[in-house]
């Protein structure tokens, strides 16, 4: 399943989010977002000091990595 999900997310074009859209992806705020940033759990791409995106695969990443860890919580 892990290749499946891994092939899933070469597949999808490289697709840049703006911030707020990578909020509301996640359902998270811009501080959460940052915190995000800042421990490595996404890699923001800068393009200018006022121009940032994000890679839609690095989200759904992060997406299937929470759901996987969830999962292994609950069992």
């Amino acid at each position: 399943m892990a290749d499946r999900n891994s092939q899933n997310a070469a597949a999808l074009p490289s697709i840049l989010l703006s911030p707020k859209q990578a909020q509301h992806a996640l359902c998270i705020g811009t501080t959460t977002l940052y915190k995000f940033c800042d421990a490595g759990k996404l890699t923001p791409i800068k393009f200018s000091r006022r121009c940032t995106r994000f890679r839609l695969s690095d989200i759904q990443a992060l997406i299937d990595a929470h759901a996987a860890s969830g999962a292994k919580e609950a069992v």
